[in-house]
């Protein structure tokens, strides 16, 4: 049995950590996702990778892929501000499988 823990200046009401357990996270569309991976991947291009453990063919965890929780009240809009922020930043993204000169040459080069 779980015991709940009472925030001490109140002891009839539990902890905001416990409220925020007992409420489901939210769950991603598949475009709602991509932005999130995207975003995930641009914020720090050499450090942001996921794990092997990650399967391609299931639905990214939003706990992995999202800064911020995904069990708050405002957790809907948040993501729809980052997809929102995403795509208007970075309206162009290329994927590549290995890191390579020619993704730094196209970014570099705007005009041909």
């Amino acid at each position: 049995m779980d015991t709940i823990v009472h925030a001490p200046d109140h002891p009839w009401r539990p902890a905001h950590k416990d409220v925020l357990a007992s409420r489901p996270q939210i769950t991603l569309t598949p475009e709602e996702e991509l932005a999130a991976l995207s975003g995930f991947i641009i914020s720090l291009p050499d450090q942001n990778i996921l794990p092997p453990s990650v399967d391609p063919s299931q639905p990214i965890d939003p706990q992995l892929i999202l800064d911020f929780d995904t069990r708050t009240d405002g957790a809907t809009d948040e993501l729809k501000r980052l997809v929102a922020a995403t795509w208007e930043y970075n309206p162009v993204v290329m994927y590549t499988k290995v890191r390579t000169p020619f993704p730094q040459f196209a970014t570099e080069k705007e005009t041909y």
